[in-house]
């Protein structure tokens, strides 16, 4: 019945997200390639089925080629996300929900804002357990070095320029990011019903943005054409936490800092 309940409530969560109606909600903490999953790090068996189901959500700040004029991109995640436990070793997963996102770049002698309206986002990823040692004899689960290997895709349309709305036209930008991480986790049980991992390593992440079409403003202010950004830095560290209550749920949150500071947080039930 337990299990049956929190299905449910992951079901409606998913449900509620995927519509992209909470999007103008206020911005807090995102999810990336180290990602915890009801304790990520070790993969843990805690309910009779390999299948866990969860929700996460994902903020990202990009610097952007080239230097000059410092165009950045900020991108929101909001994904329901299942995974699928082999051999308390590997777990890959999917990611299904939506992506919002906003920029600023430099147009002629101006620096413009765009504002891309919430569409369809997915993803698919592996975490690898690749080496496992016990380091404190107190604890239960060993040390452990895993990897996370992750694509995503979102595809949104351009809604605003320069504070002002879309009249005419359509421009379209694809989002394609590529990441993949290497990180050291170690769990601690702090009682029967609560754990602790945290779980530090470096990641190379990397993006392409293709913008393509029109976009008239109502004043007449406007752009056109094709033009293709990528992530200025590729590297850097990541840091979290997974914290587990009971059996079967689990909530985390992680930083990134391949560009400026970015978040995630989530929280993952296990069927």
């Amino acid at each position: 019945m337990k299990k049956l309940i929190m299905l449910a409530g992951m079901l409606v969560l998913i449900a509620q997200y995927s519509t992209g109606s909470v999007l103008a909600a206020s911005v807090g903490p995102t999810s990336d390639v180290a990602t915890p999953e009801g304790g990520l790090l070790q993969i843990p068996k805690v309910g009779k089925s390999p299948l866990k189901a969860g929700f996460l959500y994902d903020y990202e700040t990009r610097h952007l080629n080239p230097k000059s004029g410092d165009p950045t991109m900020q991108i929101n995640w909001f994904l329901a996300k299942i995974s699928f436990d082999i051999m308390d070793r590997i777990e890959p997963y999917i990611e299904l929900g939506s992506a919002k996102m906003s920029a600023r770049a430099p147009v002629g002698t101006e620096t413009a804002s765009f504002d891309y309206g919430a569409d369809f986002a997915w993803g698919i990823g592996a975490k690898v357990i690749l080496f496992k040692q016990k380091v404190f004899s107190s604890q239960a689960k060993d040390l452990q070095i895993f990897s996370d290997t992750k694509f995503r895709r979102a595809r949104v349309q351009l809604d605003g320029l320069i504070g002002q709305d879309v009249s005419d036209g359509a421009m379209n930008v694809k989002f394609l990011e590529w990441q993949t991480a290497l990180g050291v986790s170690q769990e601690f049980r702090l009682s029967k019903d609560f754990t602790v991992t945290p779980y530090f390593g470096g990641k190379y992440s990397d993006i392409d943005a293709i913008s393509k079409g029109t976009a008239i403003t109502p004043s007449g202010w406007g752009i056109d054409g094709k033009s293709r950004d990528q992530s200025r830095n590729k590297f850097g560290p990541f840091v979290g936490v997974d914290i587990g209550v009971g059996k079967y749920a689990s909530l985390f949150v992680e930083g990134r800092f391949v560009d400026e500071n970015s978040v995630s947080s989530g929280i993952t039930f296990r069927i």
